[in-house]
């Protein structure tokens, strides 16, 4: 059994900017739904912070997909029961499990007291929040917590964790036009941005990749390069990430793995 660690250990914070046409080539729900997961596989094994889903269809519905999904597996195994049922959920048995360090929990509250807890209901000066006990905790609190939302908890000392270091997922950004999308980037505020193109230059030779603390990394659809999706974006750089790549085209998900893999070290 590997050491749990919950600390965020990536001195990077990243962000990845997905087309939703990226599922549109998998032809049934139960398809787009294993393709979402793994890429959410892969987004948590890097410890990835925002994963924007950018509607580049007329059709919104692999848009809803794709956030559900992520959304979905997100959320730690003993808080699903939570999650309302939709349409585009149906498949979400078959999804992998994100499995982060987070999401697994111990009984012993002594061993295992950060955890993430999901607000049930909260009032003046306190909330009551399920951590996969068999009773709801009583946290005190300073301001008011929206109900049916998710939150970081140190059980043993029942308070909720702000500004915390450790590792809890990515955040899910769905915007469905260019000017939200700007304004998500703006509010992210990153030293570099990176688009990714099999024109680009070498991504070892990328020193803002490597140097900028905040990364902003756009990726491709199936059929349309980066230009074609993202209108009026400015990049830092556009990277080519695999040179004399053994296969005509790279699929999305393996792009990020590629991607992450060379600049996070």
């Amino acid at each position: 059994m590997p050491v749990k660690n919950i600390l965020k250990k990536n001195r990077f914070s990243d962000t990845i900017i997905i087309p939703s046409s990226t599922i549109s080539v998998e032809p049934t729900l139960e398809l787009k739904t294993l393709t979402v997961s793994r890429i959410a596989r892969i987004l948590g094994l890097f410890q990835v912070d925002n994963a924007i889903v950018y509607r580049d269809e007329r059709s919104n519905i692999n848009h809803r997909i794709f956030c559900d999904v992520l959304k979905y597996v997100l959320v730690p195994p003993y808080l699903k029961k939570y999650i309302k049922k939709k349409d585009t959920l149906r498949k979400v048995g078959i999804a992998y499990p994100l499995n982060l360090a987070i999401h697994t929990v111990l009984p012993d509250l002594k061993k295992d007291p950060i955890r993430l807890g999901w607000v049930i209901d909260a009032g003046s000066g306190h909330a009551r929040i399920d951590v996969g006990l068999d009773k709801p905790l009583i946290v005190e609190t300073r301001k008011g917590y929206p109900s049916d939302n998710i939150v970081l908890v140190d059980a043993n000392k029942h308070r909720i964790i702000e500004g915390n270091e450790y590792y809890t997922g990515f955040t899910v950004h769905c915007p469905n036009n260019s000017k939200d999308l700007r304004r998500i980037i703006l509010r992210i505020n990153p030293g570099a941005i990176i688009g990714t193109s099999v024109r680009g230059t070498p991504i070892e030779k990328c020193l803002k990749c490597k140097k900028a603390e905040k990364r902003v990394f756009f990726f491709g659809g199936p059929n349309r390069g980066i230009k074609s999706i993202y209108k009026n974006i400015e990049y830092s750089e556009i990277v080519n990430i695999l040179e004399n790549q053994g296969t005509i085209t790279i699929r999305t998900e393996e792009a990020i793995c590629i991607t992450l893999s060379k600049l996070t070290r």
